[in-house]
């Protein structure tokens, strides 16, 4: 069975993050157990799903181990009964996904992220924590090495992926800031120049939403035919994109294209147009 290791890019730490464990005692702080419990609890609720005393709550991923970042997700698997109901499955995975995950722990930057599943078992992760009864069922074991050096050749074409899209993402704000000060500018003159310009960014955003998801395509795809996804290329590339920030700015500009069809019906709607 294949595990699931998220931090294959990070470097080892001395300790296990002490904003959310209490180093002393080796167990969970008091108050992230009493935010994930309480959270799920309200938010199950309002998902309109009773929630139940026999529901496993295990914490998983990175923030198990030594191999974190100060973002790093708090993944937080909760393991359904097989009578859980599939209707309350898909209502709470919905709920969680739209309203909840995300969050903050209160004081740090980990976003705390819920994941229902009936058929999980501890021996799919590599370390595990079980937050109800407050004690370790798997301890990860951190791989010490360089990232950098140990995937050099993925680092690499990580890094060309990277200047591409800072190339097209470059691109793509000079053609707003010309796009809106051109939205401003006198009408009827420049028509022409303002809807070429429009043309100009529709053809950048569409091509770094083609970016966005062949990237996250490709790794889904490692997942489902690699016989080691983890240290696969477009894992890794993946990964590398994700550590230094360039899919949160993939992402944002996939978001920007929603609005931008609606920004120019609005120009539409205001100002005779003539090219």
């Amino acid at each position: 069975m294949k595990t699931i290791k998220e931090s294959i890019l990070n470097y080892v730490k001395c300790t296990l993050d002490t904003e959310i464990w209490d180093l002393e005692n080796d167990k969970l702080k008091p108050e992230v157990k009493e935010q994930i419990i309480k959270t799920l609890v309200k938010e199950s609720a309002n998902a309109g799903v009773d929630p139940k005393d026999d529901w496993g709550l295990f914490l998983i991923g990175s923030i198990t181990g030594r191999q974190y970042m100060p973002r790093t997700d708090i993944d937080v698997t909760v393991q359904m009964t097989d009578a859980t109901n599939d209707d309350d499955l898909t209502l709470l995975r919905k709920h969680f996904v739209k309203e909840v995950n995300g969050r903050v722990v209160v004081g740090t930057l980990h976003p705390i992220n819920y994941f229902f599943r009936r058929d999980f078992t501890v021996r799919m992760v590599d370390g595990a924590y079980d937050i109800k009864r407050d004690e370790w069922l798997i301890k990860p074991k951190d791989d010490l090495h360089d990232p950098e050096k140990k995937f050099r050749q993925e680092f690499s074409a990580g890094r060309k992926v990277a200047t591409l899209i800072v190339q097209v993402y470059e691109e793509l704000v000079r053609d707003m800031t010309d796009l809106e000060e051109l939205s401003d500018a006198m009408d009827g003159f420049y028509d022409a120049t303002y809807w070429n310009k429009a043309v100009e960014v529709w053809y950048d955003l569409n091509a770094i939403c083609r970016m966005y998801k062949e990237i996250w395509k490709a790794r889904k795809d490692a997942f489902e035919k690699s016989e080691d996804p983890q240290r696969s290329m477009d894992n890794i590339i993946y990964k590398y994109l994700e550590r230094y920030g360039y899919l949160d700015k993939l992402h944002r500009l996939f978001e920007l294209r929603k609005n931008f069809i609606k920004a120019l019906e609005d120009v539409l709607s205001t100002r005779e147009v003539t090219v």
